[in-house]
């Protein structure tokens, strides 16, 4: 098992930051366009999209995780994961005048089916049901 030593992530009330707890990222050339051509919805051709995307040399072709943070970096945290697998993140929420909430985030994830990770909670070593529609 890795584990990674990363610092605490401070998030002032009332401030702009936010967290995701697991985001995944494709940023190969094919998704791109595939995204821009569904999004535009034909409005342009795929070869006239594949031209300006290719031109434009906005696809680093991989397809990674992380924990997103507005500015991860200044909080320890690296910007690009490539692990698959299963991955345990370990979560602490503390905040005036309150107890700390304790949980885990269990993920199951990898490339070839990079959209669709299973991710499942667990809070006081219970799984909770139905997490990921109510986060």
């Amino acid at each position: 098992m890795q584990v990674q030593d990363w610092n605490p992530v401070d998030i002032p009330p009332k401030s702009h930051f936010f967290m995701d707890l697991f985001r995944v990222i494709n940023e190969t050339t094919q998704e791109i366009v595939d995204f821009n051509y569904e999004r535009y919805q034909g409005q342009l051709e795929k070869d006239d999209l594949e031209t300006i995307i290719k031109g434009e040399n906005v696809a680093s072709e991989d397809i990674y995780w992380n924990i997103w943070v507005k500015d991860p970096r200044v909080r320890g945290i690296h910007e690009r994961h490539r692990h698959e697998g299963h991955i345990v993140i370990y979560f602490i929420v503390v905040g005036e005048n309150s107890d700390p909430l304790k949980f885990q985030a269990h993920i199951d994830w990898n490339r070839k089916s990079w959209h669709q990770p299973n991710i499942r909670i667990m809070y006081n070593n219970n799984f909770v049901e139905d997490c990921i529609d109510k986060i």
